[in-house]
């Protein structure tokens, strides 16, 4: 085999044993990489299309797919959207995500898909919302079950430290401001007014999945759809029927 492609075959197992594959699967390719490393050219009786099928067929059967990547994700919650129903109210829309770390760039393009299939329209400027959604991701990475029950207590804008290796962990807060826009033939507003605000809400969101997955450069599509679902079925639910 040459050296480029062993070099190939032991960087492919190294991603397997560190991303998402399960226990099971884990055990058998750190056995084959234990011997590649050992065999090194003589693996295969030196043929490395061999080499190349055997880790395709691995990458197919260990890594979660679809359904089964999301199998075992919890959702934890502290807080409820409970705003008033007011037919003063627009269903307008105006989504800002703060994601420090970039894990989840996705998110907003996502929660804003499900708010205008909900009835919403989405936009791009706060003054002509109804409903202002600020959403932030204080803690995202390694953690365990406990971790992520104890970020969640802390409720929204409380602390969100993450510990422990067996699992991973997203925490996201959700402020929805609720407010009357002003009516048409007025200025634009070049701030967001107090006056005009009706009521908010606050509610923090945890995610764990009960094991460690990859998220680099960000977290699975599966984890920023099921995160931006929450949130929209929550508002919905506060908000007026769907027209």
């Amino acid at each position: 085999m040459t050296k480029p492609l062993l070099h190939y075959c032991i960087f492919t197992l190294k991603c397997l044993l560190g991303g998402e594959a399960s226990s099971p699967c884990k055990h058998f390719v750190a056995r084959i990489f234990l011997k590649i490393r050992a065999e090194r050219s003589n693996i295969f009786n030196g043929k490395p299309l061999y080499c190349l099928f055997a880790l395709s067929l691995l990458t197919a059967a260990c890594i979660p797919h679809g359904r089964d990547a999301a199998s075992g994700l919890m959702v934890l919650r502290n807080g409820v959207l409970t705003l008033p129903q007011s037919e003063d109210i627009a269903r307008v829309a105006y989504v800002s995500v703060t994601d420090a770390d970039n894990r989840i760039s996705g998110l907003r393009v996502k929660l804003e898909n499900c708010l205008t299939s909900k009835g919403f329209t989405v936009t791009g400027n706060p003054s002509e919302a109804g409903y202002i959604i600020q959403l932030s991701v204080p803690a995202a990475g390694p953690g365990s079950r406990e971790a992520a029950h104890a970020a969640v207590r802390e409720g929204y804008a409380g602390e969100a430290r993450l510990s422990g290796t067996d699992g991973t962990v997203l925490v996201a807060d959700t402020l929805v401001v609720q407010r009357r826009v002003p009516k048409s033939g007025k200025k634009r507003l070049k701030t967001i007014s107090n006056r005009m605000t009706v009521a908010d809400d606050q509610m923090r969101l945890g995610l764990f999945v009960p094991r460690k997955i990859s998220f680099q450069p960000e977290f699975p599509e599966y984890v920023t759809e099921r995160t931006a679902g929450e949130i929209c079925s929550g508002l919905n639910a506060a908000s007026s029927v769907s027209p």
